[in-house]
């Protein structure tokens, strides 16, 4: 949102005006949510946990890229021909490919359905660290580094 080039005509501390905003409009309205009990500001701090949540899992998935892409990188340099790096896949391959990258993807939607199927009694933080892990790692890493041996 800073990089906007209205931003850089403003003073620097007026960069605080969009984080007291949102925390402003953010307290006013959980005044106004109450839970089964009656209760105000049981949930205020959900606008904490879940985006700390996501920026921790933004920050991992990146380590888990890197690590992957380092480690790729480093098996196809030890183990390939020189000359065959510089070639694409076969179409064969390239199915191949694509085929796995939606694998891992089917496998990660089963296995949230069947999360939900059993009913698992767990807490919604949990629940939703838990789906975002699965995603991480099954689809978005190992279908990020498959998907790179056809656009390399």
């Amino acid at each position: 949102m800073f990089t906007l080039p209205v931003w850089k005509s403003l003073p620097k501390w007026s960069r605080v005006l969009p984080i007291i905003t949102y925390l402003i409009i953010a307290i006013t309205t959980f005044h106004f949510v109450k839970d089964t009990q009656g209760r105000r500001y049981v949930r205020l701090a959900d606008i904490i946990r879940i985006p700390g949540i996501m920026y921790f899992l933004f920050g991992f998935g990146w380590l888990v890229l890197t690590g992957l892409g380092k480690l790729s990188q480093l098996i196809t340099r030890n183990h390939c021909e020189p000359s065959s790096l510089s070639q694409k896949p076969s179409i064969r391959n390239q199915m191949v490919i694509l085929g796995s990258v939606l694998l891992t993807y089917i496998i990660s939607t089963f296995i949230s359905w069947y999360l939900e199927f059993i009913d698992l009694q767990i807490n919604l933080i949990v629940l939703t660290v838990i789906y975002c892990m699965l995603f991480l790692l099954l689809p978005a890493s190992i279908g990020s580094v498959l998907l790179s041996q056809l656009f390399d």
